[in-house]
């Protein structure tokens, strides 16, 4: 009669010190989001992790019936913004956009159809919700595998693997428990085995951030589109190397269609793990593909003010500078220069004219 008391009395300490590590980190996260937008995402979903630990516990539940509707439509947040914080944490040309707000007013009309109607009507809403975040954290699973190809922060890398393992792990574990709630009340054995994982997980989550979140979440200089010139913390040894990667990209290499990490550092001679320390560490880049792209808008910029080029069209410039097609350069250019190419080429021409 006193085994089931016992396991969630435990339950509910492991989930206290669970929550405790969650805020932690969203406390350190808050910190480094002044820099950046990954780290602010991640600090909201800390906290929003931290209620949900709480929330989902059988023994603390009852403390928090009072609010019941808001918390529930808070924690369901949850997969939306472990998606925005990893499409923001690998991408450092991140930039918020109106597309940015369909999941989360997804999930939140979803989440109000769970609370409304006849039962059987919110099974269905609830499930529909369960198919959704299960659709999201896959979202996050692809984000981190495709960033592992372009991506030069060893740390981010590293962290971009423990995604691919534990999301899958974690999620579908959180999805069994919650889904086989609807019909029975789930194992105290299983639920102390959820709750031991949290803690596990929250506690590594807040170690990788007081280690690494100064090198990971580190402010992005975007003042200038041009690629840097002078090396940085590059040991001498490496400098013979670094050489023969900036004559490649001099020669035009980052303007074929099939550049990659690998093609590079084949064409260098290096091995890839050094060919990725050596752009971080001497040129100053954090992803392959910024490197690429300023290095083509670089390129396009200096076309596009060349009077003799005046009639070259917009998508054939595009083709000849790597990209498979008009929208990626648009988007490239305007995010690096505040304006589309047209509107480029007739300030620059126009100034040529002028003087």
């Amino acid at each position: 009669m006193t085994t089931v008391p016992s396991i969630l009395t435990l339950e509910a300490a492991i989930r206290g010190c669970a929550a405790g590590f969650s805020l932690l980190s969203a406390w350190r996260l808050s910190i480094l989001g002044r820099h950046s937008p990954a780290a602010g995402i991640g600090a909201v979903f800390c906290m929003v992790m931290a209620v949900y630990i709480a929330f989902s516990s059988p023994a603390l539940r009852p403390w928090m019936e009072a609010a019941f509707v808001p918390l529930v439509l808070t924690i369901n947040q949850g997969a939306v913004l472990l998606w925005l914080f990893s499409i923001a944490l690998f991408d450092d040309d991140f930039r918020w956009h109106w597309k940015h707000a369909l999941p989360p007013t997804m999930i939140l009309l979803l989440s109000i159809g769970t609370l409304l109607g006849p039962e059987v009507q919110r099974t269905a809403f609830f499930l529909a919700y369960q198919t959704a975040s299960a659709s999201l954290l896959a979202l996050v699973l692809l984000v981190a595998v495709r960033s592992l190809k372009s991506d030069l922060v060893s740390e981010r890398r590293r962290f971009a693997i423990a995604l691919s393992i534990l999301v899958p792990f974690t999620g579908l574990v959180t999805a069994a428990v919650d889904v086989l709630s609807l019909w029975q009340p789930s194992p105290p054995t299983l639920v102390a085995l959820q709750s031991a994982t949290m803690l596990l997980l929250s506690a590594l989550f807040t170690q990788w951030i007081a280690s690494q979140g100064l090198t990971i979440f580190a402010k992005v200089d975007r003042s200038g589109a041009s690629m840097p010139v002078m090396d940085r913390n590059i040991a001498p040894a490496d400098t013979i190397e670094l050489r023969r990667i900036r004559e490649l990209i001099a020669a035009g290499v980052l303007l074929k269609p099939e550049t990659s990490v690998s093609n590079l550092a084949r064409l260098a001679g290096l091995p890839e793990h050094r060919l990725r320390r050596l752009v971080n560490d001497g040129m100053g880049y954090r992803n392959f593909r910024s490197l690429v792209n300023d290095y083509r808008i670089e390129e396009a910029k200096r076309r596009l003010a060349d009077p003799a080029r005046v009639r070259e069209q917009m998508i054939v410039l595009s083709f000849d500078l790597g990209y498979v097609s008009l929208a990626p350069f648009n988007r490239a250019f305007r995010e690096r220069t505040g304006m589309n190419p047209t509107e480029f080429r007739k300030l620059a021409l126009g100034s040529i004219l002028i003087d």
